[in-house]
């Protein structure tokens, strides 16, 4: 809360506008996005992330599974047991993490000292998706079929959904509901309302014709699904869907509803989109993300996990991606009457809040990470962030509450 703002102050992110002695409301915070390890785990080509309480695991495309365990700093390579190397997809279930490989599925008891093999059902497939509900386990192959097990992966049953040449590579389960995405083909989207029993389509809505359907989110009622024609949106079980794809937000193939706000990873050069109001609109939130030339395209983004305010992005080619303690904050408060200082805690990306204080004393628009955001001038103050000069006050880079202000430090792919 800001509390007792005296005169005015005029801040703006990236594209709103609010200005003082007025409501602010709904005001997103941005994502300061940190290379883990350059070029690591592996190859730097991420495929999955999962997380099982401090340990977060990454799948690579072709050097198996990495562990950390001091949210990226440092990686491990776990994979004595493994036969094949391309991991495709991670799932926990409790304490155990079920792998998802061009050879089936695997699984650790002991974050990744050792893997052993659960395919008894399942011969010679490439598994692309895995989801745990309870006691049971689903995993989609690259064959078209959806596979059931109700004993920890002992034994599998599969049902074929698909053409053989089909690839299932999104799996989620809402409310009683389970949906499954297809890649390729015009399979596009599946449910089934009876355990994966059997399975009906739910394309109304979608593009017509061939399309790829890659991964599911979702917070309550609201389904977010991410495919190579953009983010789509059903309230209702999958029976339509709507389109959410303005701002450039097309071809995603990661999607993840954190922390009330959703993110979508772009399949092509446009990084990563932070929605603030379930996909309507969307803007780029890509600082400190590596870009793939010398012209403005990033990584593709392949999937996002969080752990309570931490968010990572696995990236294809340049490794994961973190944004640590960030918040994707609101301010409501009116604002009037400042009578100390001031604080707009979490992380900001450069220039997305610019400053003007009107007032008798110094004020400052802190936060970490605040990268080279432009000071506001003050008439008769000291305001500034990193700030410019002040018109009749005495704001800049040495000013009272600049760049040495108070620091406020505050808090993809479901498959």
């Amino acid at each position: 809360m800001l509390d007792g703002l005296q005169g005015s102050i005029f801040a703006t992110t990236a594209s709103n506008w609010f200005i003082g002695n007025q409501t602010m409301s709904s005001i997103p915070i941005s994502l300061l996005w940190t290379q883990s390890v350059a070029n690591d785990p592996g190859n730097g080509y991420v495929t999955c992330l999962a997380i099982i309480g401090s340990n977060l695991f990454a799948g690579m495309s072709s050097n198996g599974a990495y562990l950390s365990t001091n949210n990226g700093v440092s990686w491990t390579n776990v994979t004595t047991g493994l036969t094949d190397f391309h991991n495709t997809a991670l799932t926990p279930s409790g304490s155990n993490l079920y792998g998802g490989f061009l050879n089936g599925v695997w699984i650790t008891t002991n974050n990744g000292t050792s893997w052993s093999a659960k395919n008894t059902g399942i011969s010679s497939v490439s598994i692309w998706s895995i989801l745990a509900s309870g006691s049971d386990l689903y995993a989609g192959g690259g064959n078209g079929n959806i596979y059931k097990s109700t004993n920890g992966g002992t034994s599998w049953s599969g049902t074929t959904v698909a053409a053989s040449n089909v690839t299932i590579c999104g799996l989620t389960l809402s409310g009683s509901i389970m949906f499954a995405g297809a890649q390729a083909g015009t399979v596009g989207i599946l449910t089934s309302s009876d355990g994966g029993i059997s399975w009906a389509s739910s394309n109304a809505g979608l593009i017509p014709g061939n399309k790829s359907v890659y991964q599911f989110t979702y917070s309550g009622s609201k389904i977010f699904v991410a495919t190579n024609y953009g983010p789509f949106l059903s309230t209702n079980g999958g029976v339509s869907w709507s389109a959410r794809t303005s701002s450039g937000c097309d071809n995603v193939e990661a999607i993840s509803y954190i922390n009330n706000y959703l993110l979508a990873g772009h399949r092509g050069s446009k990084g990563t989109f932070l929605s603030t109001d379930d996909g309507t609109s969307w803007r780029q939130v890509n600082n400190g993300l590596i870009t793939a030339s010398s012209t403005p395209t990033w990584f593709p983004i392949a999937y996002f996990a969080n752990s309570g305010s931490n968010i990572y992005g696995a990236s294809a080619g340049a490794g994961v991606f973190v944004s640590l303690n960030n918040i994707f904050g609101t301010i409501k408060q009116t604002v009037l009457n400042v009578t100390g200082d001031i604080a707009i805690t979490g992380s900001i990306w450069s220039n997305d809040i610019t400053s003007s204080l009107l007032g008798t004393a110094s004020y400052a628009i802190t936060a970490s990470y605040a990268l080279n955001a432009a000071g506001g001038s003050g008439t008769s103050g000291t305001s500034g962030v990193n700030g410019t000069s002040g018109t009749s006050g005495n704001s800049g880079t040495s000013g009272t509450s600049g760049s040495s202000g108070k620091i406020g430090r505050a808090s993809c792919r479901e498959r």
